[in-house]
């Protein structure tokens, strides 16, 4: 993935880890999240660590694709837990929250009622979190 995200799985704990670096276009987004399938699906994972702090607004359309592939594509490789490390930019974080937000108030939550989504400020706390359950 270079140095857009490091995608890798903690295999101690056996936890999808995703960092992004820096701003993604739609399309480096999309080759990020398929090997994020890949792997989840590989190692059978249900935890995953997103950190997003460098993160400071979304790309056009990364928000209807995370809204419409990403999260029933997770939902239906099993993914339970998710762990978000929110953006430092406060633009980042309102579109991180819009996009969960409008998730949690669709009527596809019901498809998602599997899967649990916490926000940390610090990925320790993050880490700890997906640790606990």
């Amino acid at each position: 993935m270079g140095k857009r995200a490091i995608v890798r799985v903690l295999s101690e704990y056996n936890i999808l880890s995703v960092d992004f670096q820096e701003y993604q276009t739609l399309q480096e987004f999309k080759d990020v999240v398929e090997y994020e399938f890949e792997l989840i699906a590989q190692y059978k994972i249900k935890k995953a660590h997103i950190d997003i702090r460098r993160v400071k607004t979304y790309p056009e359309g990364v928000k209807d694709y995370i809204i419409k592939e990403w999260f029933p594509t997770v939902n239906k490789l099993g993914l339970e837990y998710i762990a978000f490390v929110q953006p430092y930019d406060i633009r980042g974080q309102v579109d991180m929250l819009a996009v969960h937000m409008e998730i949690y108030e669709s009527s596809k939550m019901e498809m998602y009622e599997n899967i649990y989504m916490v926000h940390f400020s610090d990925p320790t706390s993050a880490l700890n979190w997906l640790l606990g359950v």
